[in-house]
């Protein structure tokens, strides 16, 4: 399984496991939410870049911790909920927080992978374009000594 498969597979997991959240369920929602944007962006990379490499090493972590929070927010103990809810929805908006940065970083790395495809397309048409304006010179040039 290649690497952006397997942190796709998590997220996808971890998108599941927001829906079964007994306490903090708003925040479990917005993170539910992001992890789904994530989860889009990330079906769109090729699994062999570099990108993709770095996006693993990024999420795995954040993805991990997400998992322990929302496990803990599942559980069934009202006593354990009420007096542990506070930190656990302190936990998940750290990890909101930072599905957030990666997936800007995400967003701007496309982008710029995205204009350096359109330059180097524009480069290569303005090559051909003075290409083609030099030989037409050259011609009139030609055409102007076999004149004279």
């Amino acid at each position: 399984m290649d690497s952006i498969s397997a942190v796709v597979k998590a997220v996808h997991s971890l998108a599941e496991r927001c829906q079964l959240v007994r306490c903090n369920r708003q925040e479990a929602s917005s993170l539910q939410q992001r992890l789904l944007r994530l989860e889009v962006c990330l079906d769109s990379i090729p699994s062999n870049t570099l990108i993709a490499q770095i996006l693993q090493d990024a999420l795995n972590a954040s993805v991990q911790r997400g998992l322990a929070v929302v496990t803990a927010c599942q559980t069934k103990s009202f006593v354990k909920s009420a007096f542990y809810a506070g930190g656990w929805q302190k936990e998940l908006r750290v990890v909101h927080d930072e599905l957030g940065r990666i997936l800007q970083e995400l967003q701007v790395r496309a982008y710029v992978l995205a204009l350096e495809g359109t330059l180097s397309v524009l480069t290569y048409v303005l090559m051909l374009f003075v290409a083609a304006c030099s030989w037409s010179l050259r011609r009139k040039a030609e055409q102007r000594s076999l004149c004279d």
